[in-house]
């Protein structure tokens, strides 16, 4: 049984939180690509 010192939890707690951070990343990379495909059309809507 591996015991359970700062370290282990740190690199743990570490790792969990880089992958919130990515996964909140692409969300907004998600959205802002979303708003701006929408936003394109509607400027090409306004225009035609």
């Amino acid at each position: 049984m591996q015991a359970i010192t700062p370290q282990l939890f740190h690199d743990k707690y570490s790792q969990n939180s880089l992958a919130a951070s990515n996964h909140e990343w692409s969300n907004l990379q998600l959205i802002t690509l979303i708003f701006f495909m929408v936003g394109k059309n509607f400027l090409k809507n306004s225009y035609t």
